[in-house]
């Protein structure tokens, strides 16, 4: 996860961060194409249509402003209070999970694909949530089929709505789609993560609200009980919290919310045609080592993957076809490989 920028990045950074959405042009046929992006890639923006996930000024300052939801019994967290979504991702050079541009995949598939429609959604609720969303907006379009795009954590998304029925889909492609979890996820879970030089958003605090977050960490025997949380992980490094009775029901809540997702993904296979994506040829956090009772995250297992998913996760259990290619997990959408697979197959 990038903490800080280089010099030559800044510049980047303020340029392209709000860059807008290409020209998409409608369907011209019966069939339209839903991109779903992955956690952290949809902007979110405050009851005034400010951007709070994410802009130039918040990646480049140390920042005050959480984005934790509000739970029942919650400490003043100086949360940026209830948000929206406000598009997917275009360029944030931020390096991170999700924290990915889209606009290179949107400006290749308004020229190869049929209606693109991108999906925002607030990918810090429940992916259960999102995937209800997702599923009214496909049953909303005015098109006959409906191929779906899915990046990362947007993959798990759309697997969830498609086991709500989603009859309009047709095709689906799964791009470094964490089907057995992303286990670089724990180490957020217990220290927070950074956006540029921020270390608010993104807190401890914070993502201990974030039901996706929890639920795109992989199953695990020992972090599935709340005790090796309460010994000091996350917003439990302050003991005052160990015992607080309001946190210790969320914490319960959250490692709930991951079993359910989990289970009802365990076998569920889609009736469509799938084509999945995955990258190679780079570390990828594999599990978590455990020096005792406590977890290391500093010393993680790693096999080969696409940086932050490996290989293991991104092939799913069900039928498939499958295209590897060698770009980092930010860039499987570009690769020339991957569009060119994407192609013929929502072609055929």
């Amino acid at each position: 996860m990038g903490r800080f920028f280089l010099p030559s990045m800044l510049a980047t950074l303020i340029a392209c961060s709000t860059a807008p959405l290409p020209q998409l042009p409608p369907a011209r046929s019966d069939r339209a194409t839903v991109l779903v992006p992955g956690y952290k890639g949809s902007f979110l923006a405050d009851a005034q249509g400010e951007r709070v996930w994410i802009t130039p000024q918040a990646g480049l300052s140390s920042g005050d402003t959480s984005l934790a939801l509000p739970f029942p019994g919650e400490r003043d967290s100086n949360a940026a209070g209830p948000l929206h979504p406000d598009g997917p991702i275009t360029r944030v050079s931020i390096a991170g999970i999700g924290e990915t541009a889209y606009l290179p995949f949107l400006q290749y598939a308004s020229r190869e694909l049929e209606g693109v429609t991108p999906f925002s959604y607030d990918w810090r609720k429940d992916i259960r949530e999102s995937a209800k969303e997702l599923c009214a907006a496909i049953e909303a379009l005015p098109v006959k089929h409906v191929d779906i795009v899915a990046h990362s954590m947007g993959g798990l998304v759309t697997l969830h709505c498609l086991a709500l029925g989603a009859p309009k889909v047709r095709r689906v492609v799964f791009a470094g789609v964490p089907f057995a979890g992303a286990a670089a996820m724990f180490r957020d879970l217990a220290h927070g993560a950074t956006a540029g030089r921020n270390h608010a958003l993104l807190s401890a605090d914070a993502m201990f609200t974030f039901a996706s977050a929890w639920q795109l960490a992989p199953p695990d025997a020992l972090l599935a009980k709340p005790e090796s949380w309460l010994a000091g992980l996350g917003p439990f490094a302050d003991p005052q919290l160990r015992t607080d009775p309001a946190y210790q029901e969320e914490l319960k809540r959250q490692l709930q919310l991951q079993r359910d997702h989990w289970l009802a993904l365990q076998h569920f296979s889609p009736r469509v045609r799938v084509l999945v994506i995955f990258g190679t040829g780079r570390k990828s956090v594999s599990g978590v080592s455990w020096q005792g009772s406590a977890p290391d995250f500093d010393h993680p297992p790693t096999s080969d993957g696409d940086g932050l998913v490996p290989v293991e996760s991104a092939i799913p259990k069900f039928t498939h076809d499958e295209v590897t290619v060698h770009s980092e997990h930010v860039r499987l959408l570009d690769d020339q490989d991957a569009e060119a697979a994407m192609t013929r197959f929502l072609s055929e």
